[in-house]
């Protein structure tokens, strides 16, 4: 496949639109392009779906020349903990819990997990909430020793190196 990642969601996109479903993130590695598919709700096909559709891309994606025989190709659903990988994503999550990675450690920190507060052009704003620590006492109810404040990260897109839901269950 020597067509960019970014022709290829366009293409894919165009096809699936008159189906119900858009391109909720497409990866290609060890040639296998992975194309997750979501509705306009964010909700994932069933696995029924992503057979049909699977067929049917392959099909499409071949003839468009955005894909070759030697590639493989893999369709599903996003899932429960589904990255964010744009900016559209970040902004469509807001007010989510989500745990992200950074490309560098900050205050000592790399991997941090809290509620996405804002997502702009630039970055996001994450709404980290500590854990109530307390002390155990025998016989009685637990009580609290110290509770932290809930801290504002403003960070870059550029200084996260992975972002993911954290999945309500």
């Amino acid at each position: 496949m020597g067509a960019s990642l970014s022709s290829t969601e366009n293409a894919a996109n165009a096809f699936l639109q008159d189906k119900g479903y858009q391109v909720a993130f497409l990866e290609k590695a060890h040639g296998t392009l992975e194309i997750a598919l979501e509705d306009a709700d964010g909700k994932g096909p069933a696995a029924g779906t992503c057979a049909r559709l699977h067929v049917l891309l392959r099909t499409y994606l071949e003839q468009q020349g955005l894909l070759s025989e030697n590639t493989s190709l893999e369709v599903g659903s996003p899932g429960l903990d589904r990255p964010l990988k744009k900016p559209t994503d970040y902004q469509r999550f807001q007010g989510a819990q989500v745990q992200l990675a950074l490309h560098e450690a900050r205050d000592g920190k790399k991997t941090l997990t809290g509620t996405l507060q804002e997502a702009g052009e630039r970055g996001i704003v994450l709404n980290i909430h500590p854990l109530e620590h307390t002390k155990k006492r025998p016989g009685k109810s637990p009580a609290v020793a110290k509770k932290e404040a809930t801290q504002c990260w403003d960070l870059a897109y550029t200084e996260i190196r992975h972002c993911k839901l954290v999945p309500i269950l």
